[in-house]
């Protein structure tokens, strides 16, 4: 099919909405009728069901193989994981939206144009305007958060050990 028939679908997002909808355009059409663009500020989709290993897993400050080997599980490289399917990866983040032009602009500068528009920027946690719990809940979203609730349960079990702690809560 020649490249003037060609739709162009860009997908801001590469959460789980962005990438199942690549992975979904490539499996439906293989003919080559579409031409799929994601677009991204972050490098790497995080797969948060795995968030728990990396937060849970017992590594000893000195070994950051360890620690670097639970991010690499949760951490998947965007433009490594869509290329098998045929679809484009930017790395950018998105600074505009022009509908009549159908085009989104990006930090870079670029404008990238598109026949369908698909919105799947993820979510933000609603703390609900409780009054101190942003500042003191135990959020669970990407590696930094595992790797700090990881460090926070290190430092409590190492506080009992040399007794500084009666009671663990």
């Amino acid at each position: 099919m020649p490249d003037t028939m060609q739709k162009h679908v860009v997908i801001l997002g590469a959460g789980f909405g962005g990438i199942a909808t690549a992975h979904a355009l490539a499996r439906a059409c293989m003919s080559g009728a579409i031409k799929v663009t994601i677009i991204d500020r972050s490098r790497f989709h995080v797969f948060t069901p795995l968030l728990y290993e990396a937060a849970t897993g017992f590594v000893e400050h000195e070994n950051l193989g360890t620690a670097k080997l639970l991010e690499s599980g949760v951490n998947l490289d965007i433009a490594s994981l869509v290329a098998p399917w045929g679809a484009d990866f930017l790395c950018d983040e998105v600074t505009g939206h022009d509908a009549a032009a159908r085009e989104v602009t990006l930090a870079s500068g670029a404008r990238v144009p598109y026949d369908k528009l698909v919105v799947a920027l993820g979510a933000e946690i609603n703390f609900f305007g409780i009054p101190g719990l942003k500042e003191n809940a135990v959020v669970l979203k990407n590696v930094h958060d595992a790797d700090r609730l990881r460090q926070r349960v290190h430092d409590v079990l190492h506080m009992k050990e040399m007794g500084k702690h009666r009671m663990l809560r």
